[in-house]
């Protein structure tokens, strides 16, 4: 069921200036009329206008009228409520991109299963405010909080393994933290990573910032109990590190899950995040205000054109 609230409620009393408008606009239009009959040679007046003198133009009057409607729901902070899928959490995901997530313990490699999974759990999120960071020996912001899931899955899409060294699990916990900073709601970051953290600022001092701010940690490990092998310069061996994805969790209050399947990571996921259907509350003044703006061009359009006043 949808429903309409709004937030600024006393802008409304401005749609009782609606009737008024309708009145003005059938008025000037009795006016223009009376002047069109001062007009001795109405046989090329005909001609031009189509055999009508002076048209109502109720296309043009519609069109006002709808701009003005926008703008006042605009104003009075128009808010679409409605039930869908979503989370009381602003979060940070965090996807290791080192060269240990292409271990091949899943299909194709650990870091295409996590990418996987991510978007399938965000197509069953109606709304959510969402970043997203990639980490290997350095960080980097992906995407800073955003409520558009489509982009978040592009950007998704585009991760590959990092190019940079090394693993700094302190690097990403600071990193996501500092995207969550200005969110009043409650703030998580998920760690998706094999756990095995070995450059970078000690991990305690990490840990404490995000406490200091009121941010939770949790951890999914990626990786099975046999490993997964990757190449780099020969093959290699990947093993899941729990012990420092449980410290990190533990320390901060978050959860740790660890995730040996593309199952068991939907079902962390969806643990973590406490998905579920709750009323959700989309403010569209914004929307209100280019749909405005959009008929005003189109009204100055045909103004110009097909109702254009003759001299």
């Amino acid at each position: 069921m949808v429903s309409l609230a709004f937030e600024h409620p006393i802008y409304l009393w401005f749609l009782f200036g609606i009737p008024l408008l309708i009145l003005v606009h059938y008025v000037t239009i009795g006016k223009s009329k009376r002047k069109a009959l001062k007009f001795a040679n109405f046989e090329a007046i005909a001609r031009v206008t189509g055999g009508e003198i002076v048209t109502s133009n109720n296309s043009l009057l519609v069109m006002r009228l709808f701009v003005v409607l926008c703008v006042i729901l605009a104003a009075a902070g128009t808010t679409v409520i409605y039930t869908g899928q979503t989370t009381d959490f602003d979060f940070v995901l965090a996807i290791d991109t080192s060269s240990s997530m292409a271990a091949n313990d899943f299909q194709p490699n650990r870091l295409e299963a996590v990418k996987t999974e991510t978007k399938a759990i965000l197509s069953d999120i109606d709304s959510a405010n969402i970043g997203l960071i990639t980490f290997s020996g350095v960080s980097f912001v992906e995407k800073g909080l955003t409520n558009d899931l489509i982009d978040l899955g592009i950007t998704i899409d585009n991760i590959n393994i990092s190019i940079y060294g090394g693993t700094d699990l302190s690097s990403a916990i600071i990193t996501s933290t500092n995207l969550l900073l200005e969110s009043d709601n409650p703030r998580t970051v998920i760690i998706l990573t094999d756990g095995r953290g070995n450059i970078g600022t000690p991990l305690v001092q990490a840990v404490n910032y995000a406490n200091s701010n009121g941010v939770a940690v949790s951890t999914i490990g990626i990786g099975t109990d046999q490993g997964g092998q990757f190449n780099i310069g020969g093959a290699l061996t990947s093993l899941l590190d729990e012990y420092t994805l449980m410290t990190i969790s533990n320390a901060t209050e978050g959860k740790y899950y660890k995730a040996d399947s593309q199952e068991a990571l939907k079902e962390a996921y969806r643990n973590i995040l406490d998905i579920d259907e709750k009323k959700i509350r989309n403010n569209i003044s914004i929307l209100l205000i280019v749909i405005a703006l959009v008929l005003l061009f189109l009204e100055w359009s045909l103004v110009n054109t097909k109702y254009k006043t003759i001299p």
